[in-house]
């Protein structure tokens, strides 16, 4: 957004001394005497905090009493300067020209350009005025890294970063139908064209359960089984050839 892409039309100032001089602009609207409110139509965007709020069917409604209503089905941009989020069927609170809330939904893009969308159960802005969005993804989510890892657990964005902070676990996807693979406890910031999952020698699960790789042999010496990132059978069950 520059001067050179300003809408036409007039300008929709706030005077309420708690929205911080919060602004549309409309080329048409309707004022109601009997109901207190404008119902704007042709609002292309509002400039919130660090986003940019696209209204569905570009339409805007402020009642005397409840202030700007949510915006339902809107789009966000955030920030106005990188963009490197776009936030699609978001509800939307706007409070303020410095402050916004909401949900809506994102599109995780991995390597091989494979479209995953992840809902985002809190949209807002922190402390230094930058959005920023959280979401949990579950097993039924069945949700991809890449092609060679799942994932289950928390994640967040904020509108500076281009990649997500994913915190929870991530689960090996293999060919090895033997070897039953746990979900590596990490958290750090992916970039989902080259996704590198970090753990230390001693890797644990999402239940913080030592996770072993290599030969393993049960108690009785008898029995050998492989293992990748893989939970014991047993507790007493040892490691005879560790794989890193």
């Amino acid at each position: 957004v520059d001067r050179d892409t300003l809408p036409a039309g007039s300008l929709f100032y706030s005077l309420h001394r708690d929205e911080d001089s919060l602004y549309f602009i409309s080329p048409r609207a309707k004022y109601s005497l009997s109901q207190l409110n404008i119902k704007a139509d042709s609002v292309r965007y509002l400039l919130v905090a660090d986003a940019i709020i696209q209204p569905h069917r570009q339409r805007v409604e402020v009642d005397a009493k409840n202030r700007m209503l949510p915006l339902r089905q809107s789009k966000i941009t955030a920030n106005f300067t990188e963009r490197f989020h776009n936030i699609y069927d978001a509800v939307v609170s706007v409070p303020s020209r410095k402050r916004y809330f909401g949900t809506g939904t994102i599109d995780y893009v991995d390597e091989r350009d494979s479209i995953q969308p992840v809902k985002l159960k809190e949209i807002g802005v922190d402390n230094r005025g930058s959005t920023f969005a959280k979401g949990t993804l579950t097993q039924p989510d069945n949700f991809k890294l890449s092609p060679h890892f799942g994932f289950i657990g928390d994640f967040d964005l904020i509108a500076m970063d281009k990649f997500w902070v994913f915190d929870g676990g991530a689960q090996p996807i293999h060919p090895c139908v033997p070897i039953r693979s746990s979900n590596i406890k990490f958290k750090a910031q992916i970039n989902p064209e080259s996704v590198l999952i970090p753990f230390s020698e001693r890797p644990q699960n999402i239940n913080n359960v030592n996770l072993i790789s290599g030969s393993v042999i049960t108690v009785d010496s008898i029995h050998l089984y492989p293992a990748y990132v893989s939970g014991r059978k047993e507790y007493s069950d040892r490691t005879l050839v560790n794989a890193y």
